[in-house]
């Protein structure tokens, strides 16, 4: 995929979850 596409797939994940989810996946990514 290229970036635009990721980005566009973390926003839509962004609008279906709620904050504390978000926060999770946030500290997830920067761990990798």
């Amino acid at each position: 995929m290229d970036n635009s596409t990721v980005e566009t797939s973390i926003l839509n994940y962004i609008n279906v979850m709620d904050n504390n989810q978000v926060a999770a996946l946030i500290i997830f990514i920067i761990s990798i």
